[in-house]
């Protein structure tokens, strides 16, 4: 993962909570911008939770950033996207499903 990278889902307008993936299967939801802060250098990210903990991580050891939409409402059912930031790129995906469909 890149200090680019980090710098523009942070400064993105507006804000999109995204989880962070990294290399050994741990995740940290980030819920807003008041969640998360860097290093001078970008190098280091401090992700808070929401009873005060707080993790401090290294960004070469950061997999991928995963933004993900709330969903919205279609004819068909549901439409959730999100797209996951990794070193190689950007990856865009959708998932549809029908909230009545049981099967």
């Amino acid at each position: 993962m890149t200090v680019d990278q980090v710098k523009n889902v942070l400064e993105a307008q507006p804000f999109a909570p995204f989880t962070i993936h990294m290399g050994d299967g741990r995740t940290f939801l980030v819920k807003h911008r008041d969640f998360i802060s860097r290093s001078p250098s970008g190098r280091t990210l401090i992700v808070h939770g929401d009873d005060d903990s707080f993790s401090i991580l290294d960004l070469l050891l950061v997999t991928e950033l995963e933004m993900q939409s709330t969903g919205k409402t279609r004819r068909r059912g549901i439409v959730n996207t999100y797209l996951l930031i990794r070193p190689q790129g950007i990856i865009f995906c959708a998932r549809t499903g029908n909230p009545h469909d049981r099967s």
